[in-house]
């Protein structure tokens, strides 16, 4: 674990001089600490290239991740491919689109509605979504000043069979009901 201090620099919108002294651990959970049969792993690397699309997980969880792509129809394409028939892809986040400023990388930039088509034209079927959520993103709780994201959060599940056609309605019935109980 390490201790760092990610406000040293502010001067600007403090409460008191304590506050741009606040240090923060990281990671905030050590990896070590976890039990032995915990199924942890943390990889650096470009996403399409580290993860093989075997089809063996049974989720993929992306947190302020999707608008780093270049091209997200690959991301969405690559994440269908790493999850097993039956499994879930679960997101929170908003489509900043890291490289959108910059011509050269052509980045593909979708509206959400875009988005989501895409993904349901991919195979998935949403389960849940939300938008609208706040989010605040490497914020100092104490400043005076603080931006907010309004984040998207969707559930989707890969279908059981590749061309099963089952309405994202009948699915989020059954999926509301498998998890009342």
């Amino acid at each position: 674990m390490y201790k760092i201090y990610p406000w040293i620099g502010q001067a600007s919108n403090n409460m008191s001089s304590a506050d741009k002294l606040a240090g923060i651990s990281v990671p905030d959970v050590s990896p070590t600490d976890l039990s032995p049969d915990h199924c942890f792993g943390m990889v650096a690397g470009d996403f399409l290239e580290v993860f093989h699309r075997d089809g063996t997980w049974s989720a993929v969880v992306t947190c302020f991740f999707i608008d780093t792509a270049r091209n997200i129809l690959e991301y969405i394409e690559h994440i269908y491919g790493l999850l097993r028939p039956g499994a879930f892809w679960f997101n929170l986040g908003p489509l900043l689109y890291h490289f959108a400023d910059r011509a050269q990388e052509g980045c593909t930039e979708l509206t959400y509605e875009e988005l989501k088509e895409a993904i349901i034209r991919s195979g998935f079927v949403f389960l849940e979504e939300r938008c609208d959520i706040p989010c605040l993103y490497v914020q100092n709780a104490r400043s005076m000043l603080r931006s907010e994201y309004r984040c998207i959060f969707f559930a989707c599940q890969k279908p059981l069979e590749e061309n099963t056609q089952v309405s994202n309605h009948e699915t989020e019935v059954k999926y509301r009901l498998s998890t009342e109980h």
